[in-house]
């Protein structure tokens, strides 16, 4: 399998996590130098962003059935910031209850994407060939595929 089929198995894990997420999504791109894939994700929600990072990873190695080790590192360095940033959360008392946070954030963050993955691959499978035919995909449409797959998935994440 080529770089390019297990990017868009990563692109697609992402929008439609974001899509089960409820976040915004403006459009995913198959190729990140035309036009980047835009997912707004809030600040405030560092699980939000792991599950999406996780959800990515976890549809790339599903589909491709191995992922990009250059990929694999950048979103393990962008995992571990996320989780150094909780850990250096002023609002979080004392330390031992901080690190315990973090750690059970990243294990809910990655049940979740790997729930997400499973329960809606179909999803992923119909966005990565939409993204074959068009290089870029509307967010509205990637929400449809969602909720369509939803519909006929009796058990949802």
């Amino acid at each position: 399998m080529s770089h390019r089929i297990s990017y868009l198995y990563y692109e697609a894990g992402q929008a439609v996590a974001a899509a089960h997420l409820k976040l915004t999504i403006r459009h995913v791109s198959a190729n990140p130098a035309d036009k980047p894939t835009d997912i707004v994700v809030p600040r405030s929600n560092p699980k939000a962003r792991m599950i999406l990072l996780l959800t990515g990873m976890a549809a790339e190695k599903k589909g491709v059935g191995t992922s990009s080790p250059l990929r694999r590192a950048r979103n393990r360095a962008r995992v571990k910031a996320e989780l150094d940033a909780i850990k250096l959360d002023e609002r979080l008392p004392a330390k031992p209850r901080i690190r315990l946070s973090a750690q059970s954030l990243f294990s809910q963050a990655q049940d979740r994407a790997n729930a997400i993955c499973a329960n809606l691959y179909p999803a992923i499978e119909q966005v990565v060939a939409r993204l074959h035919e068009t290089p870029i995909i509307d967010g509205a449409e990637i929400q449809a595929i969602v909720a369509a797959t939803k519909a006929r998935t009796p058990e949802n994440p």
